[in-house]
């Protein structure tokens, strides 16, 4: 089980990478902040986890995961 759940937690930090990315990429060169800001830093933490959030529920990968989900 603890195996499962590593490779669940590496996809999981594997995602928020990419989209964290795309925010500072976005951030730097399109709006022009600063990330050594902590605010914009806060905020873009908040993004990523709701965009992946989304993600993960529009693409089925909640679903999937809950009905493949083994409680022990």
């Amino acid at each position: 089980m603890t195996g499962k759940i590593l490779k669940e937690a590496v996809v999981v930090g594997i995602l928020l990478v990419v989209i964290g990315i795309v925010l500072h990429l976005l951030s730097k060169y399109v709006m022009k902040h600063d990330m050594n800001d902590n605010y914009i830093l806060a905020v873009h933490f908040f993004i990523a986890g709701f965009i992946f959030h989304l993600l993960a529920e529009y693409t089925g990968m909640n679903k999937w995961y809950c009905n493949n989900y083994e409680q022990k």
